[in-house]
Parts: C-alpha cells; sequence; structure tokens
C-alpha cells in the first residue's frame, strides 16, 4: 500500500461481516480494520480471533508482510509485532449495540468503539436528516 510509503498506518473499513476481507485487506498492509454494525460481544470476539495471530487469534500466517517491506522477519517477531500494533475499530450503529457497548469493549483485542451516529439515530427512529441535537439523544 502506498500509504506505508509515506509513513501513514493504513486502516481500511470493511463491509460488515466480510471476515476474508479483514484479513485480506491485513495481509496488504493495512495496520488496522473498522468492523460496522458489531452488535454484540460474540461477534466482537469473532472479529478479534480472525483478524489476530495465535495465540490472541486464529487467522493464517504468512511470509513476508508489506508492513515491514517485505524483509524477511520472523513469523513469531512478526505475528507479535503486528498483533501489538493492530488497530480493531467497531463500529455501534443500533441500539442492541448501544445496550452491549460495554461488554463489546471489554472484548480482547477490540480497541476502538466507533459510534455510528447517523446509522444509529435512524434505527431509534429519528428522521433524516439526523439533527446534532437528535444524535445527541442517542448517546
Amino acid at each position: 500500500m502506498a500509504a506505508l510509503d509515506a509513513g501513514i498506518a493504513p486502516i481500511v473499513r470493511v463491509p460488515q461481516g466480510q471476515l476474508d476481507m479483514a484479513t485480506r485487506a491485513l495481509d496488504a498492509g493495512a495496520w488496522g480494520i473498522v468492523m460496522p454494525h458489531v452488535d454484540t460481544a460474540e461477534e466482537a470476539a469473532a472479529i478479534v480471533a480472525r483478524v489476530k495471530y495465535p495465540p490472541q487469534g486464529h487467522r493464517s500466517v504468512m511470509g513476508a508482510l508489506p508492513q515491514f517491506g517485505y524483509r524477511g522477519i520472523g513469523v513469531g517477531e512478526a505475528s507479535k509485532i503486528v498483533n501489538a500494533e493492530m488497530l480493531v475499530t467497531v463500529m455501534i450503529e443500533t441500539p442492541q449495540a448501544l445496550a452491549n457497548a460495554a461488554k463489546i469493549a471489554a472484548v480482547p483485542g477490540v480497541d476502538v468503539l466507533l459510534i455510528g451516529t447517523n446509522d444509529l439515530a435512524m434505527e431509534m427512529g429519528h428522521s433524516w436528516p439526523v439533527r446534532a441535537s437528535e444524535n445527541r439523544r442517542c448517546l
């Protein structure tokens, strides 16, 4: 990814539930993923399990990674660094997700809860366009 050469850590928003797309983005050089519409701690745990290398997850290990300029770093060392530095962001966009936010945040390996204010407000029955005051009431 061109961002790596510019010293930028790429973060990729992947389609809802598309864990194969998340691992592809990470294999291509992303340092983080954003997964939309995560409603439960179980969903969040499944995301972490799929994007982290063992022992934190079950992602397939590959050889040289773009995050390291395709240099020959040992798999153990590379996996440890990627697991530690990867950003896992899940989006809270439904009333169910909002009710489960504390449990989702407690999942080991979840780094950020990103509130999708427009989707959340619409899911809660607020009309479009959503006003800032309606968003604040949702939160």
